[in-house]
């Protein structure tokens, strides 16, 4: 797919380099294949591979219905906090009043 867009773009020797290559598929300890509710979750840890991550980084070290939860929040967290989120201060600001309400509502219920 790649090799074609470079010979679209008239890219030939790239287009050539691309098209020798082979495609490898990552073993990542602990990935199910029937799961394609967290397929994110698996998508970013080979992000985080290619990125320049080991695969022993990568891996599951948890049995995944422990450790899927907290790498939905370890993502979700970066992709709202990131400088290049244009809504990044409406969520905070939300998220700090909620944070806020919930204090609230606990001192409410000791106080009762």
């Amino acid at each position: 797919m790649l090799a074609d867009y470079f010979a679209r773009k008239n890219l030939i020797n790239k287009a050539c380099a691309w098209e020798a290559k082979q495609a490898t598929m990552l073993d990542i300890a602990g990935q199910h294949t029937d799961n394609i509710t967290d397929s994110g979750v698996y998508t970013m840890r080979y992000m985080e591979a290619y990125m320049g991550g080991s695969l022993k980084d990568c891996a599951l070290k948890k049995p995944a219905d422990k450790i899927i939860p907290q790498l939905r929040v370890k993502y979700m967290h970066a992709i709202v906090t990131a400088d290049h989120n244009s809504v990044r201060e409406k969520v905070m600001n939300w998220a700090a009043g909620y944070e806020k309400e919930g204090k609230v509502a606990k001192a409410k219920k000791r106080k009762a």
